[in-house]
């Protein structure tokens, strides 16, 4: 018998259960196992309780991803923020290893990241204004916002708009869950 990654994963998985064992056939015509209780027909099958996997792929197989959703704002002006640019990149170290996502919001400033690695995050949020009056944080060098984010407002020669970034450190993804989050530019 093959055993791809998934197969290990879910042999091994099963292998935890105290269920007894079944053998059905899949789609394809190959046998597969409905729950492995039995260390021994395990071994028979070239499975052990400890699996194939190397202790990476354990890892992997251990973690279940987390989802974050929700709305970037300004309480100021109850206004949600359109095509707001969200970068948000894991707290790891070495940095070279950290893995980054990124997206915009909707027209009515609603975001959604599937499939995040539990964990510690750093999310940047970027919003544009064609006037500096526009700029939801006037007075960016004291000023944070309401989840503590550090703000800095840029002029871009380029877009010829200022640039307002809000950073949050420390931010939790939790495994096999949904994180609801609206982020709010404005400065408290």
């Amino acid at each position: 018998m093959v055993c791809t990654i998934e197969s290990k994963v879910e042999c091994n998985r099963r292998a935890q259960s105290t269920q007894p064992l079944d053998f059905f056939f899949d789609g394809r015509g190959l046998p597969t196992m409905k729950h492995l209780g039995t260390s021994l027909m395990m071994g028979l099958l070239g499975f052990s309780p400890t699996g194939n996997l190397d202790r990476r792929e354990r890892e992997l197989a251990a973690v279940t991803p987390g989802t974050l959703t929700g709305k970037v704002f300004r309480s100021d002006t109850n206004q949600a923020i359109s095509n707001s640019y969200i970068l948000i990149m894991q707290e790891v170290q070495p940095r070279a290893l950290a893995k980054h996502f990124d997206l915009r919001t909707d027209e009515k400033g609603h975001y959604r990241f599937n499939e995040l690695p539990p964990g510690p995050y750093t999310i940047s949020i970027y919003s544009w204004s064609r006037k500096q009056s526009d700029v939801p944080c006037q007075n960016p060098l004291e000023a944070k916002t309401i989840d503590d984010g550090k703000v800095t407002v840029e002029w871009q020669r380029k877009s010829e708009a200022f640039m307002e970034i809000v950073t949050i450190k420390g931010f939790s993804i939790e495994a096999n869950r949904e994180t609801f989050k609206d982020f709010d530019l404005s400065c408290k």
